[in-house]
């Protein structure tokens, strides 16, 4: 942004509206789930788009206004001049409104034009007014309405990087443009003009460039707008916060720049997003409501203590865990205290739960608690659950039925019918080749499975693998999360002198909360979302890290997953942004279900095994989520067994792995599977087993597929087919 000036904003009636070739868009394009045509501009308006970078940006047009800069004049003075300036010209047109603070002024006419009148004005008021620029104003696509400071104005300015061998001299004879700086930080990248052109015909140029030119990297319009400071925590302890924003130098030798879930853009935004009316539980052995960095978030009216049967959380000897999970949450941000949570203003309930043997009945409690009040203000909006079986792979568990019932209930009435969002942790048992479909909590389709990685991006190492995870977040693998602990001598006393926190927090444990504190956010930017919105958000915005790994797979609707990572890990920004303009899926379709009870024979100790096919007859643009298998098969060591599931698009999913689980037999295991998430399953499905381990045989009995999802809507706006946006 130039520094201050006067700025006037031209506001003009117009009829008769002048389509531009390159700059029109096509509203032919299919939309994708999660897009909707967006809502008209109450001013008139065309789309236009320009590339930023490799990304393509649509922006409105307005046609009844124009920008106008100039320097060293009052604002009283500006409007009389341009006063003059049009009662000279003979444009019957007259100043009848200004707003705006300091440095702009909008002057609105009363004259119906069009695109072409409108640029002839601007050059005409240029060439009166010495050192005085005229443009075009734009606005976000996703507004409807004018306001102050949300203009976007553009230069005939814009930077272009070529490849080496390119001949840039005659590219700038070819399109006429001329080198106004070359660019010392970044090789053969300069900023040019457009030679005698306007605004307009200068996007024509880089648009061109961009898409006609093979040795042209980019082509980027130099753009203004104004740039509004957020909210920056000003916690002392923030800056050592390296999952919330990875420097390098504060996550530890190995740690790596950017590492992290890209909270800070969400916290910039304009209005500022922090969680504000957002509620979320933490299902854990308690938490210290009354600790300086929690006490203003915590809701204390509304906590429980299922193993005390009372009201109030608090922690009793020992019971550290949820406090430091509390932290990564909604630790209070911007109080000039300790640590910031991912949604620093969200409200935090303590459900104390896992201190103490419980039963069925009890954590169904824990999923139903709040889900349902008659006050909205009173609801739990997120579970964050950072807690289930032991990982050592030696064992098969699931939650019980009152469990799987108050899920069922949670997802279907919660939120006011929204559903509420459960968030749980992967599981901490990758050296003990654990894997999240052996525990039935986190492959539920109703929770959101969350793995961790370290400060370098790759999986920490005890992060589980599973074709049920989700997406992950940042958490150590080397160096420490940095939150809350509880006070006193009794936590995990990390950060010397100061008993209040630590930096030695991690594990799923910590994961799991971070991703309920970035949802928090989303749910601030769009409180409409259901739960399987979220999910759909964080499939399709999750940023892929470890690039190189071997096990990233495209499926048939163009995502890619991969066991050690889900989808990938939460962009923190990118979920927001795009839970702002999204457009709800169609309800959950009938599950499309289909058995199959082969009775074959596994072959011992043979990695080739037997395969058995289900065929799914599906509807028309059926969108698939969530796959469930559920299988009955005998053997002696079931840990031997490796069962892996192709979709009709070939997505492969690993269910289970040999490992060193010795119980016999999987009677109705339900395994689940995200991978296929957005493939048509009209189809074959395979299910391959196969053997790992010598001296036992087994048979596959039986198995089930259900396959959840949705049945676009195709007259909404939505395309035929899925994509990444």
């Amino acid at each position: 942004m130039k520094s201050i000036q006067h700025r006037i904003c031209f506001a003009i009636t117009c009829a008769g509206l002048t389509a531009l070739s390159l700059l029109s868009v096509n509203h032919a394009e299919a939309r994708q789930p999660g897009y909707s045509a967006a809502a008209a501009p109450s001013f008139p308006s065309t789309e236009v788009y320009y590339y930023n970078g490799d990304s393509k940006v649509t922006l409105h047009l307005a046609l009844d206004e124009l920008y106008l800069e100039e320097a060293g004049a009052s604002r009283a003075a500006v409007v009389a001049e341009t006063q003059d300036h049009l009662k000279n010209l003979s444009v019957d047109a007259m100043v009848i409104d200004s707003c705006c603070e300091e440095g702009g002024v909008y002057v609105r006419l009363e004259r119906p034009t069009n695109q072409r009148e409108l640029s002839d004005l601007a050059e005409t008021l240029e060439a009166m007014s010495p050192g005085r620029a005229a443009r075009p104003v734009f606005y976000s696509t996703a507004q409807t309405a004018r306001a102050d400071k949300t203009q976007i104005t553009g230069t005939t300015r814009f930077s272009i990087k070529v490849a080496d061998g390119e001949d840039f001299d005659a590219l700038a004879n070819r399109y006429g443009f001329s080198v106004v700086k070359e660019i010392d930080y970044s090789p053969n990248t300069w900023i040019v003009e457009v030679n005698g052109k306007g605004l307009v015909e200068s996007f024509d140029v880089a648009n061109a460039l961009k898409e006609n030119e093979r040795g042209v990297e980019w082509a980027t319009p130099l753009m203004e707008k104004w740039q509004t400071p957020r909210f920056t925590p000003n916690d002392p302890i923030y800056s050592d916060q390296w999952h919330l924003r990875n420097t390098g130098s504060n996550s530890g030798g190995g740690g790596v720049s950017g590492e992290d879930v890209n909270v800070v853009g969400a916290w910039t935004l304009s209005p500022e997003i922090t969680g504000d009316g957002v509620t979320i539980a933490i299902v854990d052995d308690g938490l210290q409501h009354t600790h300086e960095d929690l006490a203003a978030n915590s809701r204390t009216d509304i906590d429980i203590d299922i193993c005390g049967n009372d009201t109030d959380p608090s922690p009793q000897s020992g019971d550290i865990h949820g406090t430091a999970c509390a932290g990564v949450s909604a630790a209070v941000g911007g109080n000039g205290i300790g640590v910031t949570g991912a949604a620093p203003e969200a409200a935090l309930v303590g459900v104390r739960l896992i201190a103490c043997f419980v039963s069925d009945g009890e954590e169904a409690d824990a999923m139903n608690h709040q889900a349902t009040p008659a006050s909205a203000a009173d609801r739990v909006d997120i579970s964050s659950n950072s807690w289930g079986p032991f990982d050592d792979a030696g064992r098969l568990e699931k939650p019980g039925p009152l469990t799987e019932a108050a899920l069922l209930n949670g997802v279907t009435n919660g939120r006011g019918g929204l559903g509420t969002i459960y968030a749980w942790a992967a599981g901490n048992g990758r050296q003990s080749n654990d894997n999240v479909n052996y525990d039935g909590y986190a492959n539920s389709r109703y929770t959101i499975a969350v793995g961790a990685t370290g400060e370098d991006g790759t999986f920490s190492y005890y992060s589980e693998e599973g074709a049920a995870m989700l997406i992950n977040t940042s958490s150590n693998d080397g160096v420490g999360v940095v939150t809350t602990d509880v006070t006193g001598s009794a936590g995990y006393n990390g950060i010397a002198g100061n008993n209040n926190y630590t930096n030695s927090f991690g594990g799923t444990s910590s994961a799991c909360p971070l991703a309920a504190g970035l949802i928090a956010l989303m749910l601030e930017a769009n409180p409409t979302l259901t739960w399987r919105d979220v999910q759909h958000i964080l499939v399709t915005t999750a940023e892929k890290n470890n690039p190189g790994h071997s096990d990233w797979e495209t499926n048939g609707a163009g995502l890619e997953f991969n066991h050690a990572y889900g989808f990938g890990r939460i962009d923190g920004t990118a979920a927001v942004v795009a839970s702002q303009t999204w457009t709800n899926v169609p309800d959950d379709a009938a599950a499309l279900t289909a058995s199959s009870s082969p009775g074959i024979a596994i072959p011992d100790n043979n990695p080739t095994g037997v395969q058995d096919v289900i065929n799914i007859d599906a509807p028309d643009d059926f969108y698939t989520e969530h796959v469930y298998v559920t299988v009955n098969a005998t053997h002696p060591w079931r840990g031997d067994l490796k069962f892996t599931l192709v979709s009709p698009d070939g997505t492969e999913s690993r269910l289970t792995e040999p490992h060193g689980d010795p119980a016999s037999n999987y009677s109705n295991w339900r395994m689940m599977t995200v991978a296929s998430w957005g493939e048509d399953p009209d189809g074959d499905w395979t299910l391959k087993v196969s053997d790992g381990g010598p001296a036992d045989l087994g048979t596959l009995n039986s198995w089930t597929l259900n396959v959840h999802g949705h049945i676009a809507d195709v007259s909404s706006g939505m395309g035929d087919e899925w994509s990444i946006f």
